[in-house]
């Protein structure tokens, strides 16, 4: 049979595997292409990264294991085990523990822990082609911040339905007077927190109540002492006043029997998910309502319990960059 020179050409063509770039399809010695990184994740720069987050390589062909790790700089970071994908082109390095959170305050702002894995140039694929050029994906993990708010003196006020009573720097009173008046306590934070600031990872409400200045018995006569989570805005003219005295009846939610013994004195009580509501609900404040759950009771005395104004505090812990 007679051979032509185009099936020959046909046949070595085909004998060596060549593809249409001149490259082999089998990776072979002819692949002269150097690798790149097509993605990394984390990316470069990226803030905030979560704790349990783990670094992935991905290279636009398979890549030499034991070579790439090899041109691995990893002094700025945790101890990890190294894995590789399946086509061996996506390299996953795997933290042994959780990255390091730092804990600080809006004021002192430590700086983030900050990260960071360098492939080196010399890192290559299977045909020894070397990347060339150096990576390093360099990233901060995000930080818990915990921050403590005062109550706003001239939003925070003992009042009966149509009045603010007491002076402001006078202690917070809640109960009844001897003219069968109901005392209420509207209690305002100002919520200034930032935009990143979600979710928040716990909020506590803290109180100091003050036995020695209590009249009566109102934990006997009035029932429980409640906090409400509420919105009443501000505490201008009667209007004003008694929708925040009434506010209870729409409120956000109730925390109930937060002290059930007169003689306690520092209190507090979980209010993560109201602190929540309100970072959700975009409010730059976080109000609240005490009260007993009796009005009063009638009996023509006064049984009330009081708070020192300086006591009510909101600490708010929250995540952000």
């Amino acid at each position: 049979m007679r051979t032509t020179l185009a099936s020959l050409v046909l046949f070595l063509v085909t004998a060596c595997g060549a593809s249409n770039d001149g490259n082999p399809t089998d990776g072979g010695e002819s692949d002269l292409i150097a690798p790149s990184i097509v993605a990394t994740s984390p990316a470069t720069d990226d803030r905030g990264v979560e704790p349990t987050a783990v670094v992935t390589i991905t290279f636009s062909e398979p890549m030499d294991p034991k070579v790439t790790e090899d041109n691995l700089d990893l002094t700025d970071f945790p101890a990890a085990s190294l894995s590789w994908s399946d086509d061996q082109t996506t390299l996953t390095i795997t933290p042994d523990e959780p990255f390091e959170v730092v804990v600080t305050d809006p004021v002192s702002d430590a700086p983030p822990a900050n990260h960071r894995v360098i492939v080196g140039a010399d890192a290559a694929d299977l045909a020894g082609n070397p990347l060339g050029q150096v990576t390093e994906v360099d990233f901060t993990v995000i930080r818990e911040f915990s921050v403590v708010f005062f109550a706003i003196d001239a939003m925070t006020r003992t009042i009966t339905p149509q009045l603010v009573e007491f002076e402001i720097d006078q202690p917070l009173v809640v109960g009844d007077n001897a003219s069968d008046e109901g005392y209420r306590t509207a209690i305002t934070y100002g919520l200034a927190l930032p935009d990143d600031a979600d979710p928040i990872l716990a909020a506590t409400f803290h109180g100091t109540q003050l036995p020695d200045d209590r009249q009566g018995d109102a934990y006997a006569e009035l029932g429980s002492l409640t906090l409400d989570h509420v919105t009443f805005g501000e505490l201008l003219g009667e209007n004003n006043i008694n929708a925040a005295f009434n506010s209870s009846q729409v409120a956000h939610s109730s925390l109930s029997d937060v002290i059930t013994d007169e003689l306690v004195e520092d209190f507090e009580v979980d209010v993560t998910d109201q602190v929540q509501d309100d970072v959700t609900n975009g409010r730059s404040e976080s109000q609240y309502l005490l009260y007993f759950d009796g009005f009063t009771d009638l009996m023509g005395d006064s049984d009330r319990a009081v708070f020192e104004r300086g006591g009510f505090e909101l600490e708010v812990r929250y995540n952000a960059p």
